[in-house]
């Protein structure tokens, strides 16, 4: 499963605060290329100047958890929100977020053609749903990548491993 929406509404009050934001200096190379660089602040999403977006995307995530990952839960909240930009020669090395469930991205500013991607590779279901697939496949399990667009938001369950390919322009 993959949220996908794209926040029709006028961003030019928000990317100016988001592109304020002071970066983490990176001094350790290792830690660069495998991940780019990241806000300081890790915590965006609660700023009061994300005020529509946060209440946006945590309704976003409520739908998407309650109609199409049967989770039921009341309330959502974000564990943590920061920018990240990954430079030529930079990637994000695959991971997901046990501590939370569901995960997502929002994509604001300017892309190249071929700017990397967001990588997606569905694990298998929790031992708690335990569907049964014609021919022993389960077609959710394929990975996939979604293009970076302005305004673009994407979700998916936080077990899913995701990762963003080396940036290479």
């Amino acid at each position: 499963p993959l949220l996908e929406s794209n926040l029709s509404q006028d961003l030019s009050n928000i990317t100016p605060f988001l592109e304020s934001q002071k970066i983490k200096e990176q001094n350790n190379p290792e830690a660069f290329t495998s991940y780019g660089f990241i806000s300081e602040n890790t915590y965006i999403l609660n700023s009061p100047e994300c005020k529509f977006l946060s209440t946006y995307i945590l309704s976003l995530a409520k739908d998407f958890g309650d109609q199409f990952l049967n989770y039921n839960h009341s309330d959502y909240k974000f564990t943590q929100s920061w920018i990240s930009i990954k430079p030529p020669g930079s990637y994000h090395k695959g991971h997901s977020h046990p501590n939370s469930l569901i995960s997502g991205v929002f994509y604001y500013g300017e892309f190249l053609e071929d700017t990397p991607s967001l990588c997606i590779e569905p694990q298998h279901p929790p031992s708690s749903l335990q569907p049964h697939f014609k021919n022993n496949s389960n077609p959710l399990l394929n990975p996939f990548c979604v293009t970076p667009k302005f305004g673009s938001i994407y979700m998916f369950p936080s077990y899913y491993n995701h990762y963003v390919p080396e940036n290479r322009t």
